[in-house]
């Protein structure tokens, strides 16, 4: 990589400030890393017979290779940045229309053009290249489904590298701004330090000239009898005070060094803070969409407030024949390690339901914990990362009835059948999803049928593990007694009654947990 550097970019624009010389080194880390994934993608392509696409990818490959010699030339590095964000954009306008259309696993990725174009260029070119993606986006809405080349025995297999490809991309992102923050705070550190010792030598040098100063005023009655000793010390005087204006004159630089220094790490913050802003937008495209949700569960809210920018906790949701599917996971940890989790979660919950049509409850969380063990080896490592989830699969019993399956990994499921007074709390197993566990248990599949209009609350454990100022827990016993109360009213009015005592219960303190909350009326 050292080599890559000295040719490409250490030579790139001589004449040029090698300080200014961080965006051609992160142009050239983007198109190095979209040669490598071309290339992998083309082979991955090939052995899936994925023939119009393995094609585009080495096209992509080889026209991305030849433009690093682009740093080599007079050509201007905005408009080489410009050049591999429009082949970027090219390249997913091809693997979108030969995978589907509007309904291409590949739209996602049109998320990283905007993001690529504010890491490399400015705002303003970062807004017209997001402006140009929704464009695209829109047209493939109006084309709507095109021919999928891809063939469907592996869709979850090309599924599932391009998900580890944006999972890779997102901790490569996270990576480089976390070390580019901790460089900052480091350096801040350096010149808090150094300003600190000047402090004390300029205050040292004070009480030196307040020292002779009061040696000036205890010798004023001898001034006559003692001209050239008072001479002496007028000549020690002015060399002391041109050592205080020397100094004087060195604070005020390192004042205005250190103001311009702290400002450069504002922007710095501004630029970390817009790149993670990127990663919220990637975390939420993998949550069922709006559209999804209205027509599967019609009447419903959902309470989703990550601790942190992005959330260890997730939702789910499909339909598979005539059950209607929704989870409620918790992973372990929050913010990144979280979000990675919810990730992988959401892709093995894709395979066990989409792609193997396992929709029992129990059956889906034992395969769940089967393959987490798997993906994160943890026979091999004792890693305990895992999640407590929440399953429920809804179908039509008759004109009056929905037939409700539940199972659960710790978190429980609640109910208020509209022929009952009370809620009723339906226990998850005692048994989290990944990690070592005890083998003798089991998740196991409760059954209700409810009249229509009955109400389903499930989530995680984040709102009733909140504590308030005195570090007193919302606790279950207070959340059973709130949706007793809430049941009956509409669902937004529900939501808004639940996030005003999560607000009360949040005043002086801060949020200790991803918190994950939704509400169902069962409609038929």
């Amino acid at each position: 990589m050292k080599v890559l550097y000295n040719f490409f970019i250490t030579n790139f624009r001589k004449s040029e400030d090698q300080q200014k010389l961080t965006k051609p080194r992160l142009l050239l880390h983007f198109q190095l890393i979209a040669i490598l994934f071309n290339i992998v993608y083309a082979f991955v392509c090939w052995l899936i017979t994925y023939t119009p696409a393995f094609y585009l990818n080495l096209i992509l490959a080889s026209t991305f290779s030849l433009s690093l010699l682009f740093f080599r030339t007079s050509i201007s590095l905005r408009i080489i940045t410009h050049l591999f964000i429009g082949g970027c954009l090219l390249g997913l306008i091809g693997f979108s229309y030969l995978s589907g259309g509007i309904y291409s696993i590949v739209l996602p990725w049109f998320s990283f053009i905007p993001v690529i174009s504010f890491l490399l260029l400015d705002l303003k070119s970062g807004f017209i290249w997001l402006i140009i993606s929704i464009l695209i986006i829109g047209a493939f809405v109006v084309i709507g489904e095109t021919t999928s080349y891809l063939p469907n025995q592996w869709r979850f297999v090309y599924t599932s590298f391009l998900n580890i490809g944006l999972a890779i991309i997102i901790a490569w992102v996270t990576s480089l701004f976390s070390k580019t923050k901790d460089k900052s705070q480091a350096l801040l550190k350096d010149q808090n330090l150094e300003l600190k010792i000047q402090g004390e030598e300029m205050l040292v040098q004070n009480e030196e000239l307040v020292q002779q100063r009061e040696e000036i005023i205890a010798q004023r009655d001898f001034i006559e009898a003692k001209n050239r000793e008072m001479q002496f010390l007028n000549n020690k005087l002015g060399s002391s005070e041109k050592v205080l204006r020397k100094a004087v004159l060195s604070l005020k630089d390192s004042q205005k060094k250190i103001q311009e220094k702290n400002i450069e790490l504002e922007q710095r913050d501004k630029f970390i803070q817009k790149s993670i802003q990127s990663a919220v937008t990637i975390q939420e495209a993998i949550l069922p969409y709006r559209q999804k949700l209205d027509e599967l569960l019609k009447d419903y809210f959902i309470i989703y407030r990550p601790k942190d920018k992005v959330s260890g906790d997730f939702y789910w949701l499909n339909k598979i024949e005539n059950k209607t599917i929704l989870i409620a996971a918790d992973c372990t940890g929050h913010g990144v390690p979280g979000a990675f989790m919810t990730m992988i979660g959401n892709t093995l919950l894709d395979k066990i339901i989409r792609v193997w049509h396992i929709t029992d409850p129990a059956a889906v969380l034992e395969r769940l914990h089967t393959e987490i063990q798997i993906v994160l080896r943890q026979n091999e490592t004792n890693s305990v990362n895992g999640m407590d989830a929440v399953i429920i699969t809804l179908e039509k019993a008759n004109n009056e009835e929905i037939k409700v399956t539940f199972a659960g990994a710790k978190n429980p499921l609640y109910y208020l059948a509209t022929n009952t007074s009370e809620i009723i709390e339906i226990p998850g197993a005692r048994k989290s999803i990944g990690g070592i566990q005890d083998p003798s248990k089991h998740f196991i599949n409760h059954i209700v049928h409810l009249p229509l209009k009955s109400m389903l609350y499930l989530g995680s454990d984040g709102l009733q593990d909140q504590n308030d100022k005195r570090r007193k827990k919302f606790g279950k016993k207070r959340l059973i007694q709130l949706l007793n109360e809430i049941a009956p009213l509409p669902l937004p009015q529900q939501r808004q009654v639940i996030e005003a005592n999560l607000s009360n219960q949040l005043q002086e303190t801060t949020q200790r947990d991803d918190i994950l909350w939704i509400g169902i009326k069962l409609q038929p």
